[in-house]
């Protein structure tokens, strides 16, 4: 019956990941956007860490960031809207 407190020990580890990740991606200008993005991305590779990101509100931030990220290509000119 260990796994069951190593389960919980896991998935709370999960949550405290998720909840400095999206700081880290409301405050664009401390750089660390893109790593904040890459640690969601590990923890949405396993159940745990899935839960944890819908449970924290992980989800809208995420999407916010997408939105960002496709405005910024879209005023650079470098984005390929398949019409080419």
């Amino acid at each position: 019956m260990t796994t069951f407190p190593m389960a919980s020990s896991v998935f709370k580890s999960s949550k405290r990941a998720v909840n400095g990740s999206i700081e880290l991606m409301a405050d664009p200008s401390s750089g660390m956007v893109d790593k904040a993005v890459v640690v969601l991305s590990n923890l949405a590779s396993v159940p745990d860490g899935k839960n944890a990101i819908v449970e924290e509100g992980g989800i809208p931030v995420l999407v916010e960031d997408l939105r960002a990220m496709k405005n910024r290509l879209e005023s650079s000119g470098t984005t390929d809207d398949g019409s080419g």
